[in-house]
């Protein structure tokens, strides 16, 4: 991150986007790091569709004089189930809200429809090559299904500074290889892109997942065995 914060110092438009941005507590803390001077030129797009944020995101955004998106990023633009913890839930159980069900199924969950946006069309309009750009994507399962859209668009190419959140335990174990297999190949990929990431960092544990998918010692249980 100290990486992104020496490059703010040029003279380019700075641009931070949140995805699943929760309570927005993660893009208010990166834009108080920003030195004073380099907060005019930096724009804080923050995405969520939980509504019990939405006031408190939309405050957020003007305070920085950003933008919030009340919808979920996914691969087309139109609307979706969506599933959330119910009004009172704890702030720990609210980071487990997803587009998929399957996501913490130890929290108790409501289905509401929400509002999507297609992540890579929105990319490709409102970034330039020549920005500086901050993406923090965390979506708790559905990076599965929406990394591969932004890769096949050349989307993720205009993101210099990227931080990626991994949740291998919402997938089935039918396509938990198929998955984390994703996961492995995003620096290689990204690496050829005509002008690769500066920085990719990712979060979530990886190995005891990878064991469990390829059935080796010290995964979370033995992988199923497949019929031939």
């Amino acid at each position: 991150m100290s990486a992104f914060f020496r490059d703010t110092s040029h003279q380019r438009r700075v641009l931070i986007w949140d995805i699943g941005a929760n309570d927005g507590e993660w893009a208010d803390s990166i834009m108080k790091r920003l030195p004073k001077p380099h907060r005019r030129q930096t724009h804080l797009s923050v995405f969520e569709p939980q509504p019990r944020f939405a006031r408190k995101l939309a405050s957020l955004a003007e305070a920085w004089s950003g933008t919030f998106y009340a919808a979920a990023v996914a691969t087309t633009d139109g609307n979706m189930s969506f599933y959330a913890p119910p009004r009172g839930a704890s702030k720990s159980a609210t980071i487990s809200a997803s587009l998929l069900s399957a996501s913490h199924p130890e929290v108790p969950k409501e289905r509401v429809t929400v509002p999507t946006i297609d992540l890579a069309a929105l990319m490709r309009q409102k970034l330039q090559p020549d920005d500086r750009v901050l993406m923090k994507i965390d979506v708790e399962g559905y990076e599965y299904q929406l990394f591969p859209h932004l890769l096949a668009t050349g989307a993720l190419c205009l993101v210099d500074y990227l931080h990626i959140e991994w949740h291998p335990n919402a997938l089935p174990s039918a396509t938990l290889l198929s998955g984390l297999s994703i996961r492995e190949a995003m620096n290689m990929v990204l690496n050829g892109c005509p002008r690769p990431p500066k920085a990719i960092t990712h979060e979530g544990q990886q190995l005891p997942f990878m064991k469990y998918a390829l059935g080796c010692p010290g995964g979370r249980s033995p992988a199923p065995r497949q019929p031939p």
